[in-house]
């Protein structure tokens, strides 16, 4: 791809959707609920989209997104690996 080629395409900016989906989701939870956007991972300029924190421990979130999100945090992060999450089935 050439510089002309990479000024035409356009970028989809998918973060600012998916927060505000990933909101609506939680939407029942939002008292029990506070996000981070563009939280810090470290010193370094490594960041993570958006992190979901409960306010309360006893709170219960009774979403099928709620238990990826723990698989995903179960599972940790992996230095120099990608981390996607799959939603749904």
């Amino acid at each position: 791809m050439d510089d002309a080629d990479k000024k035409n395409k356009k970028e989809i900016q998918w973060h600012p959707a998916f927060v505000v989906a990933l909101q609506a989701i939680l939407y029942d939870y939002k008292d029990d609920l506070e996000y981070r956007l563009e939280h810090p991972l470290t010193t370094g300029s490594l960041r993570i989209d958006i992190l979901v924190v409960k306010k309360r421990a006893g709170a219960v979130i009774e979403r099928q997104i709620a238990g990826n999100l723990r698989k995903a945090q179960n599972q940790g992060l992996r230095p120099n690996r990608k981390r996607s999450l799959q939603i749904g089935k």
